[in-house]
């Protein structure tokens, strides 16, 4: 029984690692790609600064 106890406990830490380490993947090609955006790329920041005039001027100008 001990034996058996052991053998899934071990199976069950396998899996939690690979699906962390899964996981911690996705999040770093995520961080990547959140890299290599630019403010004014994005069609979506385009919209946020299409009306605010001051929020423009103040990125724009290097804060």
């Amino acid at each position: 029984m001990k034996n058996i106890v052991m053998k899934n406990f071990s199976k069950n830490a396998y899996i939690k690692t690979m699906i962390e380490d899964k996981n911690e993947q996705r999040k770093q090609l995520l961080l990547s790609k959140i890299a290599q955006f630019r403010l004014f790329d994005d069609d979506f920041m385009s919209k946020v600064f299409e009306d605010d005039i001051e929020a423009t001027e103040f990125f724009t100008t290097g804060f």
